[in-house]
């Protein structure tokens, strides 16, 4: 189990959470972030929001949200970015100013860091958390 820590060039800048109306959203709050298990299957891995029968997708028009395993998205860790098998682009903020959260290298691709549950969490994390070292 792990949080999904999110960065943007090099600046932490929170972790995956979601809305009221289940959407993926970067939230600046530790305590508002999902904890996530990773699935594999069939050759992709897909995350699943711990304790529910929720998974990380992306929809048609790359916005990512919270389905059932039906319409669940796999993803691919590429380097520091988690890449989405559905439509070959990077996890990002749908604007610099916008919580959302899509699948689209147009929009502020971010780095991403998985934070095993229990580790030391924050803006000042150690070089070992960093997502450039994160394997």
């Amino acid at each position: 189990m792990f949080r999904l820590s999110l960065w943007r060039q090099g600046t932490h800048v929170g972790w995956l959470g979601e809305n009221c109306a289940e959407w993926a959203v970067l939230v600046p709050d530790i305590r508002r972030a999902l904890l996530l298990e990773p699935c594999p299957y069939n050759g992709s891995v897909y995350y699943q929001v711990s304790n529910s029968l929720r998974y990380l997708t992306v929809s048609p028009d790359a916005c990512i949200g919270f389905y059932n395993w039906a319409n669940a998205s796999g993803f691919t860790r590429e380097g520091r970015y988690l890449v989405s098998d559905d439509t070959g682009q990077k996890l990002a903020q749908q604007s610099a100013t916008s919580e959302e959260l899509c699948a689209w290298n147009g929009c502020c691709v971010l780095e991403v860091g998985f934070e095993p549950v229990g580790t030391a969490v924050g803006v000042g994390l150690s070089a070992r958390l960093r997502p450039q070292t994160m394997r």
